[in-house]
């Protein structure tokens, strides 16, 4: 019987519009491949808590070139989500049979400031963020956290990712997991449902 739920975020509960550095660049303007795999090496540390917020500004400032403030940036940095409605309908379905809600998240502190001011956020009883554990998905660390910390068994938990290498490591600790496509998601959200009412 499945008592809990595992949600990833990101092209799950919220679709990422594009890559987070994009709105960044002035319009029209693109990154070289090097500031990307820079980018991509800093953001890579801020996800798993390696650095401060602010460190992650003033850097993320110095490869892009950007010109503004902190706040400008940090809201540009955000806004990149949109809700996928069906699926918050689809944890609401889940709440009102009674099932624990986790989110479960590869993100940073700027990005989960705006989790918190989605509308599903109040439906989730907890939360695991990869830069609260200091490890991110697909490694061992957040799984081991969730069944350490919030004593649930694994048998016992559906989890939900759009990365199948995130799935893998969740099949290996026994989760009951989920391989999330928003191209399917009217039959994928029955399809939820038969796993957790049969």
């Amino acid at each position: 019987m499945i008592k809990n739920a595992l949600m990833d975020v990101g092209n799950v509960l919220l679709r990422l519009r594009c890559a987070p550095w994009t709105n960044l660049y002035p319009e029209g303007q693109k990154p070289s491949q090097r500031e990307v795999n820079h980018f991509m090496q800093l953001y890579a540390l801020y996800e798993v808590g390696g650095i401060s917020s602010e460190e992650f500004v003033s850097c993320g400032m110095e490869i892009t070139g950007f010109r503004g403030t902190y706040h400008k940036f940090a809201f540009l940095w955000c806004d990149i989500f949109e809700p996928i409605l069906p699926m918050q309908q689809f944890c609401e379905w889940m709440k009102m049979k009674g099932i624990r809600l986790i989110l479960f998240s590869n993100t940073n502190a700027l990005h989960e400031e705006e989790i918190r001011n989605s509308n599903f956020y109040r439906l989730f009883d907890d939360a695991i963020y990869s830069f609260v554990v200091g490890a991110s998905k697909p490694g061992d660390g957040m799984y081991e956290y969730a069944i350490s910390q919030l004593k649930i068994k694994p048998n016992e938990t559906l989890y939900v990712d759009d990365l199948k290498e995130n799935i893998l490591t969740g099949m290996a600790f026994g989760f009951r997991t989920f391989h999330f496509a928003q191209e399917q998601i009217d039959r994928q959200i029955e399809q939820l449902k038969n796993i957790l009412t049969n």
